[in-house]
């Protein structure tokens, strides 16, 4: 489970049910998203502009598609435009020795065809080895919202989102996990971005 220090901190909390979601301005003006604020986030919002085709993107408790579509007009309201998966949780989150997170780190992925021949002590060696690189990870300060899986809302099969000290060290758990070739067993899309401080007003800048 996530310590209490990072739960205060980053606003890390346990749910069943969470929504990753994106987001980007559909106009030249600069919006308030204050109306945004009671959004129960279980990570901070963060910008990702400069790595990818959305501005923002964030993790929230969402109870059903209905949340999702409220949250989806809200932001219309304030001039955005958004995208969204719906996961229920199947590994709770971990983290290592506490400290500051520069980066988040989101990932979702399916299983591809080779996953599916595969038999379940190859299954199992490809756990094991992967592990080996989490192990590192939370060791050296990475915390892990947990794994949520999604087939049911989205053409992914799982999404995680990761708390990373720095670049450096996100680098290095890529190159690791790279080592144990978790690459074999399926296809994944990767978003990195910096956290935004909440505006003065409340809202998110």
């Amino acid at each position: 489970m996530v310590a209490d220090e990072l739960t205060q901190r980053d606003g890390l909390r346990p749910g069943n049910l969470a929504a990753i979601i994106w987001w980007r301005s559909a106009s030249a003006r600069r919006t308030d998203l204050a109306g945004l604020a009671p959004a129960q986030r279980l990570a901070p919002v963060l910008r990702c502009g400069w790595a990818a085709n959305w501005d923002y993107f964030t993790v929230v408790r969402a109870s059903s598609l209905d949340d999702l579509n409220g949250l989806a007009a809200t932001l219309a309201r304030c001039g955005h435009e958004m995208t969204a998966v719906l996961g229920r949780r199947d590994l709770d989150a971990r983290q290592g020795p506490t400290g500051s997170h520069a980066v988040w780190f989101a990932a979702l992925w399916r299983w591809n065809d080779a996953w599916h021949r595969a038999s379940a002590a190859e299954r199992r060696a490809y756990d094991a080895d992967v592990d080996q690189a989490f192990t590192w990870a939370h060791n050296h300060g990475v915390a892990t919202l947990g794994r949520y899986a999604c087939s049911w809302s989205s053409g992914w099969d799982h999404f995680t989102v990761w708390a990373v000290p720095s670049l450096d060290l996100l680098d290095e758990c890529m190159h690791r996990l790279g080592a144990q070739r978790d690459w074999r067993f399926a296809q994944s899309y990767h978003y990195i971005g910096r956290p935004v401080a909440l505006a003065q007003s409340g809202g998110w800048a």
